[in-house]
Formats: C-alpha cells, structure tokens, sequence
C-alpha cells in the first residue's frame, strides 16, 4: 500500500512539473510580454525594436522600414491606458512533437495622450516545422477605433 501511494504522489509530482513547461501556459505568457514590447515601442517610436519581432520570411518579403515607419506616423500619442489583452492561438502536435504552435491576439481599448483609441491585432509562431522562417511575429494591425481606419505591417502567414 505504501509503494502505490508513493507511485501516485510521484506520478501527480511528474504531471504537475511537466504541466508546468507546457507550451500552452507560455502561450499567455509570450502573448503579453510581445504585446507590452509593441505598446513600449510605439509609445518610444522605437522602429527597429518593432522591427526585430518580425520573422524573417516576412522582414525579407516585405519593406518592413516602410510599413513601420508608415505605421508610427499612423498611431499618434502616447499610451494613457490599455484594456484587455485578449489571446487566442493554438499548437499540433506529429509523433509527440510540436509541428505548431501560433498566437493570435488583440490589445483592446488602446487610449493615448492624443486622445485617440486604437486596438492592436496580430499573429505570430512560436515553433512552424513547415516553414522556420517563420518564427516570430508575421503580422501587426492597428486599428483607430473611432475613425475605423487601420495599418497592416507584414502578413497573415498560414
């Protein structure tokens, strides 16, 4: 009896550890440490910090100089307040493996010193077996919530 119930706490230890590095939890995690890095870089017109979280088939298919450049004149003041993060995203898995693991999420309620709103769409890969190229963020929209204008940089990769 005490051999079973050290083998049931030591499977719930090895379950609850493993649980813990699943790529589902960093998910959250990535989602909103990128969407803090977008928010700071627009808010310090820091165009090559926004440049840097693009993948590489996307920064070697597009003129990202310009799309972001195009983007920072687009979005005007500074950050008063943000509301939701709001993250969707999913994984596969082939023979025990993550072949996929994308993110897709919108920063809400964006309010800046210029009193405009605006909300924040993107996409990204954080592991793309088909296509390497793509890891990393491939595209970024900015919506200004009360002229229904918006920005594209890069594209929807599928």
């Amino acid at each position: 009896m005490k051999n079973l119930v050290i083998c049931i706490l030591g499977l719930f230890i090895m379950l609850t550890i493993a649980s813990c590095n699943s790529p589902s939890i960093n998910q959250r995690k990535e989602s909103h440490d990128q969407a803090k890095e977008i928010l700071r870089c627009l808010d310090e017109d820091d165009a090559e910090g926004l440049k840097i979280l693009f993948c590489e088939k996307v920064a070697s298919s597009h003129d990202l100089d310009k799309e972001i450049a195009a983007a920072m004149k687009f979005y005007e003041g500074k950050i008063v307040s943000f509301g939701n993060i709001v993250v969707g995203g999913g994984d596969s898995m082939r023979d025990g493996e993550f072949v996929d693991i994308h993110l897709g999420y919108s920063i809400r309620e964006i309010e800046t010193d210029a009193d405009t709103m605006y909300e924040i769409v993107t996409h990204s890969y954080l592991v793309y077996k088909k296509d390497p190229t793509c890891i990393g963020m491939t595209y970024l929209a900015i919506y200004n919530t009360e002229t229904k204008e918006n920005i594209e940089i890069g594209e929807f990769v599928k």
